[in-house]
């Protein structure tokens, strides 16, 4: 009789430390829209003064987002996604009421 071949087993997730970080850039913006992804991966928005963060644990295989909106005039902003204490991704406003978007897939 022929073997039966072992299914893979999926590997386990592993918890990382997730980091958003929302920074002036010039000026001091008030009042900017923060959409980011939770634990969970459940999109959850608040409205912050920069300079922003919030640590988070994330689940390997998860997508973290983090978008920042600032209307404020004269003002930039910047926004960073740290894993483990490395910068994964970074995005910098260059005119006003552009919308910022830092993604990171947790591999």
């Amino acid at each position: 009789p022929a073997a039966n071949p072992t299914p893979s087993a999926e590997p386990t997730p592993r918890t990382v430390r997730v980091l958003y970080r929302v920074n002036p850039l010039v000026g001091n913006p008030a009042g900017v829209a923060v959409l980011y992804a939770d634990t969970s991966e459940q999109m959850r928005d608040v409205v912050v003064t920069p300079p922003w963060l919030l640590e988070i644990e994330g689940k390997t295989g998860a997508t973290m987002l983090l978008v920042a909106t600032n209307d404020n005039e004269g003002t930039l902003v910047g926004c960073e996604i740290l894993v483990d204490g490395v910068l994964l991704s970074s995005e910098r406003q260059t005119s006003e009421g552009s919308d910022l978007v830092c993604v990171v897939d947790l591999e």
